[in-house]
């Protein structure tokens, strides 16, 4: 998962929201939000490789996500590794309508770079380091394909359907995600139920849904990794509910590759309603 917080602006940007809020809602209540909590941990073939944390914070129609993630165990044999990941924008019609996405990847040889604005689902700026120069192994990246997009953070929340968040139309998506370098869509389709628990927060019901991996431009078009997800049809993703919201988070995703399954499992998942300072509420899912 894309995946440190920069707290002070987000609570500067939530404390407006949540002003604006007190005009048209009234009360304390209105100066509420909700905070949706999740750390993970990365294995191939059972063997940790990466952990990863994300924080959401949901204040009346806007929205802020923050994520960090880090190579571990046996990948530090190979690769060393930390990024962090933020997105902001609007919620409209039970969608997440982002506005901007940054993406700060370090390595020991090198600092990628993703900063992205949007409107309407539609690039405005983008900024690469180092820049994206495609050579003719890329499939073409058309101004249209930055068009009608989702961030790959914002796309990690989907709306729920149904009482309880779970019926199989959670899964009935196509999801347009943009990274930057990358257009590619990801379509869910639903597959069963299945009861969790985490060592820290949520346990019950999640919902599993088959995913397939369309690249549609700015891919190279013969990589190895590109095809392999391509052609993978056992790819899954789980969601479980954000209690207090009438949205699913990603619980767990699940690779079958040639080396073992590769695997992103939730180990903390909270839910609560916070004040405006951002101290945590008692309400915790």
């Amino acid at each position: 998962m894309v995946l440190s917080p920069r707290r002070p602006m987000r609570g500067h940007i939530l404390s407006i929201a949540c002003a604006a809020a007190l005009l048209g809602a009234g009360g304390e209540r209105a100066c509420g939000q909700q905070r949706f909590e999740a750390s993970y941990r990365a294995t191939l073939a059972g063997l940790p490789v990466g952990s990863g944390s994300v924080v959401l914070d949901i204040a009346g129609d806007r929205y802020a996500m923050e994520a960090s993630g880090q190579a571990m165990g046996l990948m530090r044999m190979f690769a060393s590794g930390s990024g962090e990941a933020t997105a902001r924008g609007a919620i409209s019609g039970g969608k997440f309508l982002p506005a901007s996405y940054a993406l700060n990847i370090r390595t020991r040889n090198k600092i990628q770079e993703v900063k992205m604005a949007l409107v309407g689902g539609a690039v405005q700026r983008l900024v690469l380091e180092p820049p994206f120069e495609p050579s003719t192994d890329h499939a073409p990246l058309t101004e249209a394909h930055k068009r009608g997009v989702l961030d790959p953070l914002s796309a990690s929340i989907v709306a729920g359907a149904g009482p309880n968040g779970l019926a199989p139309e959670a899964c009935q998506r196509r999801m347009p995600v943009f990274d930057g370098r990358m257009r590619f869509d990801l379509t869910l389709a639903y597959k069963r139920i299945e009861t969790v628990r985490t060592a820290q927060g949520y346990e019950g019901p999640a919902i599993v849904c088959a995913v397939t991996f369309t690249p549609i431009g700015g891919h190279e078009k013969e990589k190895f990794a590109i095809k392999f997800l391509r052609e993978n049809r056992d790819m899954e993703i789980w969601f479980a509910p954000i209690a207090g919201t009438p949205f699913l988070a990603v619980y767990r995703i699940a690779v079958p590759t040639m080396l073992g399954p590769a695997v992103l499992q939730a180990t903390r998942f909270v839910a609560g309603r916070t004040t405006q300072t951002g101290a945590a509420g008692a309400r915790t899912q």
